[in-house]
């Protein structure tokens, strides 16, 4: 079984406008998400639209309330996919009702010719359109559920079973109730004929018995005759005789009459007898294909004892399949620690991943202030040059200043000097 569409409608976490998921845009498939945004939901889908099973309580006889989004009222879950060389699409309907909820079950075959999809659901009864999917698929929730899906938190439950359990689950895998509805229906065809060739022989031995007497009927067919040709002798006789009495005419009468009668009943006693003839060669010709069918008779139990084979070789695998569910018990524990040392792994690449993160923000950090230190050098230098000429102006100012002095002393000389004279 290959899934081709999924549609939910009010089911579990998704609301009221239909959701579609194609499942022919991909092969494989990994559902990943927070919890409660609906990864388990379309699982639960899947086993809901084909065994109208899903998650529920201890307390819930069926799932159908327990799937419903809350404020809802009716749910609707469609599943196409193929099987064989065949199409088909399913879709359950639950509606909650204040007296009666009640749930549909429509299943439907895309017919090539018309390129439509033909009904194949029960009017009648929904557990009769159930089983006829369940026969489709060969196999029941149970068996689906112990073999190509493990629901969460119940992986362990195939081991939780009875032997008798666990056998009839292995069966399903296997197919071999196939087996069984065969050695089923050749015990019935078996009884059929053998009842057949009892009836056909005891019809034998009643043809036999009336082939027996052939020599009998014979005898008294040759007597029939002797006496018509007496009479006919003595029919003769008394028309020729013309003077015979009225008493006399009227037995040639009746003599003549039961002649006419002989005469009409040995024509049907011949085609009795060839009657007889031949339905005792169609006896043996349909005796020898009883036997023919006897003859298989050792096909059959070659077939029994196939699978008698096959019900050990069944017990073998059930060990096996112990066994292997022993090694896969051992092979999920070494990938939890497998898992958890990766997540270790993960947890200190990322620790390492962010001491980077900072040492290059420091680094980064640490090059702006190196190449601030060279600009901060660089206005020092034009500082200390700034300064520098600063204080040779200061120099400069002063011995302009010095000069001005001595210009004004000067002046001063000058100027007295200058009274003097």
């Amino acid at each position: 079984m290959i899934p081709v569409q999924l549609t939910l409608r009010n089911f579990l976490s998704y609301g009221d406008t239909p959701v579609t998921l194609d499942f022919s845009d991909f092969r494989v498939a990994c559902l990943s998400g927070d919890n409660g945004h609906g990864k388990s939901a379309l699982l639960d889908a899947v086993t809901y639209a084909l065994w109208g099973e899903g998650r529920k309580g201890r307390s819930e006889r069926k799932a159908d309330e327990g799937l419903l989004r809350l404020g809802a009222t009716d749910m609707e879950v469609s599943l196409t996919f193929d099987l064989d060389s065949d199409r088909y699409s399913v879709m359950r309907r639950f509606a909650k009702r204040s007296k009666r909820s009640i749930t549909e079950l429509d299943l439907q075959v895309f017919d090539s010719q018309t390129q439509r999809y033909r009904p194949l659901t029960d009017s009648t009864s929904t557990a009769n359109t159930q089983r006829q999917l369940d026969d489709l698929l060969c196999m029941d929730y149970t068996t689906f559920v112990n073999s190509a899906f493990l629901l969460q938190g119940r992986d362990a439950e195939f081991t939780q079973k009875t032997p008798r359990e666990r056998k009839q689950v292995l069966a399903e895998i296997l197919g071999l109730s196939h087996y069984d509805r065969l050695q089923q229906l050749a015990k019935q065809k078996l009884n059929l004929r053998t009842t057949e060739v009892q009836q056909y022989d005891a019809r034998v031995s009643d043809l036999d018995s009336e082939i027996s007497q052939e020599g009998e009927h014979e005898t008294a067919l040759q007597q029939v005759v002797e006496e018509l040709t007496t009479v006919d002798g003595q029919v003769e006789q008394d028309s020729a005789d013309a003077q015979t009495t009225n008493q006399e005419l009227l037995q040639a009468r009746a003599r003549s009459d039961e002649a006419d009668k002989l005469r009409g009943e040995r024509p049907k006693l011949v085609q009795r007898i060839e009657a007889v003839h031949t339905e005792s060669a169609e006896l043996k010709q349909y005796e020898g294909e009883n036997q023919s069918l006897l003859d298989t008779a050792e096909s059959i139990e070659t077939d029994f004892a196939t699978y008698t084979e096959l019900k050990s070789e069944e017990t073998a695998l059930a060990a096996k399949a112990q066994e292997r569910w022993k090694l896969s018990q051992s092979q999920i524990e070494l990938e939890s620690s497998i898992r958890d040392i990766r997540h270790q792994h993960e947890r200190e690449c990322e620790r390492y991943r962010a001491q980077g993160a900072a040492l290059g923000k420091q680094l980064s950090e640490h090059e702006q202030l190196l190449d601030e230190e060279q600009a901060i050098e660089t206005a020092y230098a034009s500082l200390c040059r700034l300064r520098k000429r600063e204080d040779q102006l200061q120099k400069a100012q002063l011995a302009v200043a010095e000069l001005e002095l001595e210009r004004s002393r000067l002046s001063l000389q000058i100027e007295s000097t200058r009274k003097g004279m």
